[in-house]
């Protein structure tokens, strides 16, 4: 339910989906926000840009996930 989602929202500081106005939801919350619309089905990304991380690749996903834990650990 939603009040489950803003619980989880506090309690971490990187959120990851796919286009929904939750992610924007989390970016407003000053969380780090990811948007992942894998290239071949033909999502356009129509969330605000500035402040959500765009990706469309697994590969994509592995690196921001290694830059963020370092960002974590130092």
């Amino acid at each position: 339910n939603g009040k489950d989602a803003f619980k989880d929202l506090a309690r971490v500081s990187t959120v990851l989906g796919m286009s929904s106005m939750f992610l924007v939801v989390a970016s407003l919350c000053g969380k780090r926000t990811v948007s992942y619309l894998p290239g071949n089905i033909g999502n356009k990304f129509v969330l605000p840009k500035e402040k959500i991380i765009r990706i469309k690749n697994l590969r994509d996903i592995k690196n921001i996930v290694m830059k963020l834990n370092k960002k974590l650990i130092n």
